[in-house]
């Protein structure tokens, strides 16, 4: 693994002790792989109107609050540049918020998403609530989750749940960039709703490929079988007991603006584990870049996305 391969990390931030944790996290990986760094502020825009065209405050409001994140940022840059020696820059938008992150991650050729997470119940976890959701459904890199509990530096226990769906080598691929291969290890809990002649071979094939790649690395890897359909809280279950620094998750979501769900396994581990989420994309599930630009440009009044 060459040490550039993630060459640019995006970082939104809203100040909130998530998302200052997940800088933490993006500097050690940034130092790790010499990496960029791009702190992201986003100026909510979903509260301005009531609907398409019709505001609730000012441009002049808009412009105040833009300036205070300008102040906000402007330590954090200087901490990157001055104290840590990083290269870095950062970026304010004016609008819907997931839907920015992910405009500028594609604009900035970005490798990898570090954000924080903000966890749902209830009724409403059954729909996407939270910006980080959002951030997973729609993002065309990979995102990492970082929760609010603590600041995450070191990613040695990694747990890696096995399905059998498209994109999981892969996974894998992307998951070796962030950890540092003579030091960690990868938990692989093999998830089969029945295990099935078809899902037994599927899985048996997968976990082949993964000793392979893993004896390659240097990365030690052992694994666990679970049956029956309760994954989400298989895999929250054992992220505990083994004490996993992060957990690897491939997401099946896609761009239909009509769809208001996220995929329940994925949804679940996002809203209740308390340890960082890696989600990844398999490529033939990344949405189209310009279907994203189109949404935004439809989202908000030219006059708001001026300020971008």
């Amino acid at each position: 693994m060459k040490g550039n391969d993630i060459k640019n990390i995006l970082v939104p931030l809203d100040f909130s002790e998530a998302s200052l944790n997940s800088l933490e996290t993006a500097i050690v990986l940034a130092k790790q792989h010499e990496a960029k760094i791009i702190l992201l502020n986003v100026v909510d825009s979903s509260f301005m109107f009531a609907f398409k065209g019709v505001y609730y405050i000012s441009e002049k409001t808009i412009e105040s609050i833009v300036d205070i994140s300008v102040r906000m940022l402007k330590p954090l840059l200087s901490d990157l540049k001055e104290r840590h020696r990083l290269e870095c820059a950062s970026e304010i938008k004016v609008g819907l918020v997931p839907q920015s992150i992910s405009k500028v991650a594609i604009d900035n050729e970005v490798d990898l998403i570090i954000m924080g997470s903000h966890g749902v119940s209830g009724f409403r976890e059954f729909f996407i609530g939270t910006t980080a959701q959002n951030v997973v459904k729609i993002s065309s890199c990979p995102v990492l989750i970082i929760p609010p509990t603590q600041k995450w530096i070191h990613f040695k226990k990694i747990l890696f749940p096995l399905r059998p769906i498209d994109g999981q080598i892969e996974k894998y691929d992307f998951l070796r960039k962030s950890i540092k291969p003579a030091e960690a290890a990868i938990d692989i809990l093999v998830l089969a709703s029945t295990y099935d002649e078809k899902e037994k071979k599927v899985l048996q094939n997968l976990v082949k490929e993964l000793k392979k790649k893993s004896i390659k690395d240097n990365i030690k890897i052992s694994g666990t079988l679970k049956i029956g359909f309760k994954m989400p809280q298989a895999v929250l279950k054992m992220s505990k007991s083994i004490d996993a620094d992060m957990i690897a998750i491939t997401s099946l979501s896609n761009l239909d603006h009509k769809q208001i769900y996220i995929g329940p396994f994925e949804q679940h581990i996002v809203n209740h584990a308390t340890m960082p989420v890696l989600s990844v994309k398999p490529k033939l599930a990344i949405p189209d870049s310009q279907v994203v630009v189109q949404q935004i440009h439809e989202s908000f009044p030219n006059k708001i996305a001026a300020f971008s």
